[in-house]
């Protein structure tokens, strides 16, 4: 019975940081967060769950150095941890690493309950090595699997991201229906909203552009983006 009590109380000693870690990251205190995350995976350092929540905490820092070891042991230690070896692709990503960060996408299609997300990662690595054939194919892809099951929206909308791919392709015009479809989508999704004004801006349209760059400022006053672009508009408009 001694024995019991005792190993529990080691193992709540054990857990102790890394519930408080957890908690603190849930409110987004991620600098408070993360020593506590590190304590408890020194602890733990055979548990991926601990490894990969420090790494993430580290990355919402950006500080994307530090969190290349947490993730790669993550994803080492149990390749199946939801998203611990995705996090890792992405952090190698964020560091150019992008030979790295494919070869991980791969092992992760078949698995990944998202493919979407993965086949838009890869696209993401590929344009970073300029290899725009690749990138398109991928994009394309990320667009066929973005089913309504797991349908992936905002920030990580396959759309927003072939569009970006194809206004900084030059091909503002082809960018246009895929923006137009995220902005119907999420009317309230500012990036989506300045990209569309973007393209339309570029494919000569100046007059719709200003008029989704003032939703934009309506919904975010202070965005620089949005008034820069709202400038240009206006002066295109200028007789």
């Amino acid at each position: 019975m001694l024995a019991l009590l005792l190993l529990t109380a080691a193992l709540a000693l054990t857990e102790e940081p890394y519930q408080q870690g957890v908690a603190l990251f849930e409110k987004g205190h991620y600098a408070e967060a993360a020593p506590l995350l590190a304590e408890a995976a020194r602890r733990d350092p055979k548990n991926a769950q601990k490894w990969k929540a420090l790494g993430v905490a580290l990355a919402a820092q950006k500080k994307y150095a530090e969190a290349t070891e947490p993730l790669r042991r993550a994803c080492e230690l149990n390749p199946e941890l939801p998203d611990a070896c995705y996090y890792f692709a992405r952090n190698e990503y964020a560091q150019n690493r992008f030979e790295i960060s494919i070869q991980t996408l791969k092992r992760l299609l078949k698995s990944d309950p998202q493919p979407a997300r993965i086949y838009l990662a890869l696209a993401q690595n590929y344009e970073g090595l300029a290899l725009a054939q690749e990138a398109e194919r991928h994009f394309r892809e990320a667009l066929r699997s973005n089913s309504d099951r797991s349908r992936l929206a905002g920030d990580f909308d396959p759309r927003l991201h072939y569009g970006l791919f194809l206004i900084r392709a030059g091909r503002a015009s082809e960018a246009i229906p895929y923006l137009r479809e995220c902005v119907q989508d999420s009317p309230r999704h500012v990036q989506s909203r300045i990209e569309l004004a973007r393209a339309l801006l570029y494919a000569g349209k100046p007059a719709e552009a200003a008029e989704h760059l003032n939703a934009v400022l309506a919904m975010a006053p202070e965005n620089v983006q949005a008034r820069v672009l709202l400038q240009r508009a206006r002066a295109a408009l200028e007789p």
